[in-house]
């Protein structure tokens, strides 16, 4: 059985810790061994992470002229309880899965506590912790990163939590430091023109990709995970699962239009249309692949491959050609598109094809009545309609308009005349 020695350091960099100073393997477990003035202290751990997490904290208590037996009867620091709690994390199961935490995990919870382990108050004891200052610590960061921000802001509380458990006193406005308000991105929505050109500026294998994405508004998991049996040619409808659905309830059955179907069978090679589209002699999936959107050698895509190999590619070249065209707002688009944002352009052009906002927030897998579409992904203005309706309005005048609903039109003195007879009277 192999056991991995590297974890990842307080500094994000890959960390042997056999090459520590007085660590060694037992088989599966590791040893440490550290001279402290006193005596010479031992620990045997299960796992690399354990060990560096030790290797660090007994660094510490060194360095203070302190020893391991002092750690838990002097004044705990911020450092000492985000210590404690990252060296936690990296021991416990998971009590469903009954697994360690994944080394990415305990990446995340390396990155988002190194601020309290390193920061301007990670040396300041928990009794002395000014709640304002750490308030005011992340708002600071949150002017710039506000998702790292609140992601630091969530482990300051996890922190002080399990400190309170173990008998740690400090101000009880800790326990309280709320997370910082996250705005919700309007995202940006792409014209027919722009999606066309985004999609061909990348490679040929994710042209359908993108194109689909960007008009059925399906999301990333349920693209790169769909197969064909999810499709039914006959009615023209993709069933997606529901182990693939983010909210995880029931089965959903998405409508398919005409082209959207037809790029399916153009894809998957189950047809070749009799007149020629721009889409028709693009390649079909490699053969063999269980996927109807696999990645350019069959197999599934990860989403930082996509973004690598296809997404940033297209992205600026779209930027590219869009400036060298004169048009400086749709290059700014692109450079900060995301791919969520054709989830966006997908209710935008449902909206603007005339679909309501309800039935578009079904088709995407909402069922809220259109609410968070409205708020994030439909950014259609209405103008057009808007401008439809008031040429509707009879002899371009509301007043107008009022008066011949009413069948009653007055002239401008007749009522004159009429207000002066009701101030005579």
């Amino acid at each position: 059985m192999s056991v991995t020695t590297l974890v990842r350091g307080l500094d994000g960099s890959l960390v042997d810790v056999l090459e520590l100073d007085g660590v060694t393997q037992r088989g599966t477990s590791f040893q440490i061994r550290r001279r402290f003035p006193n005596r010479r202290y031992v620990a045997t751990l299960g796992t690399a992470d354990a060990v560096y997490a030790t290797f660090v904290r007994w660094r510490q208590l060194r360095e203070a002229g302190l020893t391991p037996d002092h750690d838990a009867t002097r004044t705990e620091t911020l450092r000492d309880a985000a210590l404690d709690l990252y060296r936690a994390k990296s021991e416990q199961r998971s009590r469903k899965t009954k697994d360690r935490l994944s080394p990415r995990g305990l990446e995340w919870w390396a990155r988002v506590l190194r601020p309290w382990m390193e920061g301007d108050h990670a040396a300041t004891p928990l009794d002395l912790l000014d709640a304002n200052a750490i308030d005011d610590a992340i708002a600071a960061r949150a002017v710039d990163h506000p998702k790292s921000a609140a992601d630091e802001a969530t482990a300051f509380r996890a922190v002080v939590k399990r400190a309170r458990k173990r008998g740690a006193r400090f101000d009880d406005r800790l326990l309280m430091i709320d997370t910082v308000p996250r705005v919700v991105r309007r995202r940006e929505a792409l014209t027919a023109r722009e999606v066309r050109l985004l999609a061909f500026c990348a490679p040929p294998y994710a042209v359908r990709l993108i194109l689909f994405a960007a008009t059925s508004g399906l999301r990333w998991s349920e693209l790169t995970n769909m197969r064909d049996e999810w499709i039914e040619w006959t009615i023209g409808t993709v069933t997606i699962p529901a182990e693939f659905r983010k909210e995880r309830q029931g089965d959903v059955v998405v409508p398919l239009f005409a082209d959207e179907l037809r790029l399916l069978a153009e894809q998957v090679g189950r047809l070749r249309p009799a007149e020629s589209t721009p889409t028709s002699d693009l390649p079909a999936r490699p053969a063999g692949s269980p996927y109807v959107f696999p990645a350019a050698e069959g197999g599934r895509y990860a989403h930082h491959q996509f973004l690598r190999l296809v997404w940033y590619k297209a992205r600026a070249r779209a930027a590219d050609l869009s400036l060298a065209a004169g048009d400086a707002a749709a290059a700014a688009k692109f450079e900060r598109l995301t791919p969520h944002d054709l989830r966006s352009t997908a209710v935008t052009l449902m909206r603007q094809a005339g679909i309501g906002r309800e039935d578009a927030a079904t088709r995407i897998g909402h069922h809220d009545g259109g609410r968070l579409v409205a708020q994030v992904y439909d950014l259609s203005d209405g103008l057009d309609r808007l401008r439809g309706a008031m040429r509707e309005v009879r002899g371009g005048s509301l007043l107008t308009h009022a008066d011949d609903a009413a069948g009653q039109a007055v002239t401008p003195a007749q009522d004159a005349t009429s207000s002066g007879s009701a101030e005579g009277s």
